[in-house]
């Protein structure tokens, strides 16, 4: 197995040594799409969101290979400590949230469901690689992945000297003020940065697109090998929420949820048939265990685990 060795300072802009391609400490990590057609009720909506992938990256010790951004999920194939990208993927989750349409029900999506998973081996990750790369096709788009902007797909292979794009200018020629305006942020973005009509980031600012190809020896055949195979099964399975929550911090989510299901934070005031609805609800949108639940709710856990398995 290649293990990684080092972060890049100019992310997507030199070629990687073969000893230099991550393995190791790489993670598929998303939202999920919670049954929604849509999250955003306008394109702007959906724009800041996908602007805020690289201005939330330069909080995050967090390498991005790939991403791939859709009405209602998003993935990403990333590389880094864990902490990072869990935490990269649950500050994303919050932006999609700040951004979110409401529900055919009336109620704001304040809670964007994620998930990260390890990738153990060469092989998955280039199956998580292309598996983002394929979703406007399943989604039923009518052009290729590499049309597709919202996302890294159209960074890969590209015929030389068509990148970046010759539409695309650097952030330095316009203003802090402006810069702040078109691109929702307060962040002070790095002035060499590109830009797209449409106040676009150009992701090729913050994707290694580089080392992708790299990982797909600088094959372009190798990669479409990868994106006709049939790779949904594989990935969907691990896309389940498994984000470890401290005791204190789901204690929180008990109590919002209590809120929002019977108006009282205060989950001891609550009888045993409730705290088990709340238990229910905390299971499918935290994947809270019904041992830890349990604990919190002051319940029975053997009883719990048999109404949550």
């Amino acid at each position: 197995m290649i293990d990684f060795i080092d972060y890049p300072d100019d992310y997507g802009h030199r070629l990687i040594e073969d000893k230099e391609i991550p393995v190791r400490d790489c993670f598929h990590i998303f939202t999920r799409g919670m049954g929604e057609d849509s999250f955003y009720k306008s394109d702007e909506l959906f724009r800041k969101v996908f602007n805020s992938t690289g201005i939330i990256l330069l909080h995050h010790r967090v390498r991005l290979l790939g991403f791939n951004q859709m009405g209602n999920h998003s993935h990403f194939t990333a590389q880094g400590p864990r902490h990072a990208c869990e935490d990269f993927i649950m500050t994303f989750a919050i932006r999609v949230a700040q951004h979110a349409a409401y529900t055919k029900e009336g109620g704001l999506l304040s809670k964007i469901q994620y998930g990260i998973e390890p990738i153990e081996d060469l092989e998955y990750l280039l199956t998580c690689l292309t598996y983002g790369d394929k979703n406007p096709l399943s989604a039923g788009a009518r052009h290729l992945p590499t049309d597709y902007p919202w996302g890294s797909a159209g960074l890969m292979f590209r015929k030389e000297g068509t990148l970046p794009p010759k539409e695309a200018r650097p952030l330095g020629i316009l203003g802090a003020r402006e810069q702040k305006k078109r691109f929702n942020t307060n962040e002070r973005l790095p002035q060499d940065w590109l830009f797209l009509p449409g106040d676009l980031l150009w992701p090729g600012n913050y994707i290694d697109y580089r080392t992708s190809q790299e990982l797909f020896r600088n094959s372009p055949a190798r990669y479409f090998y990868y994106l006709s195979k049939n790779q949904k099964a594989r990935v969907q399975m691990g896309m389940r929420p498994s984000i470890t929550l401290t005791d204190q911090e789901a204690r929180n989510k008990l109590a919002e949820i209590s809120l929002n299901l019977y108006n009282t934070d205060n989950i001891s005031t609550l009888d045993p048939n409730r705290r088990v609805q709340v238990a229910i609800k905390a299971k499918s949108t935290w994947n809270i265990p019904a041992k830890q639940s349990a604990r919190l709710l002051h319940l029975p856990a053997d009883a719990l685990k048999d109404i949550l398995a």
